[in-house]
């Protein structure tokens, strides 16, 4: 039953769209390796032929080194979303900004965070990047709190399939792309 809307450190705004009841069943539900191959498939679906260099790029940013030596995916999966999530903003991609703000959530940047790398972005980038990019936060946040609150008279069963990794990066494409 989603009977609880308490939201942590919330004194009000966007940040305090998504419950933390509605966040920890997501973050419960979170599978790095699905979004990865998602986002894997989505990149290589133009361009099946691409697959060989996006896995490499993947492997080479994202997994570590097998020797431990020097590696490109020293950052965080906290610290890659953040970098993200500012590039992003300041390009105006939609699809891509509410799926990163997804796997920000995801990866533990809590909704006062973003908001706070959306006005950041605004300030060096634009201050109608910051608008759009907070217009799109609250939709994000709405629309994942919506989802959540639809789960309230489901089973386990059914609410962990609405809730978890895949079913939600679809029905985000489906509502921002």
């Amino acid at each position: 039953m989603n009977d609880a809307t308490s939201h942590t450190n919330c004194s009000g705004g966007v940040a305090c769209t998504l419950s933390d009841d509605a966040l920890a069943a997501y973050r419960s539900l979170y599978d790095y390796e699905a979004i990865a191959d998602a986002a894997t498939a989505a990149i290589v679906k133009d361009l099946p032929e691409s697959e060989a260099y996006v896995k490499a790029i993947h492997d080479s940013l994202f997994v570590p080194a097998p020797d431990a030596g020097p590696s490109l995916s020293e950052l965080s999966g906290r610290e890659r979303e953040i970098g993200l999530i500012v590039l992003l903003a300041s390009q105006r991609t939609d699809l891509e900004l509410s799926i990163h703000v997804y796997w920000g959530l995801m990866e533990d940047i809590s909704t006062h965070e973003i908001a706070g790398l959306l006005m950041l972005t605004g300030v060096y980038a634009g201050i109608g990047l910051q608008t759009t990019g907070m217009k799109l936060l609250q939709r994000v946040l709405t629309f994942l709190q919506q989802r959540y609150d639809a789960t309230a008279d489901m089973t386990d069963a059914e609410r962990d399939k609405r809730l978890s990794t895949v079913p939600v990066l679809l029905a985000l494409a489906a509502t921002f792309g």
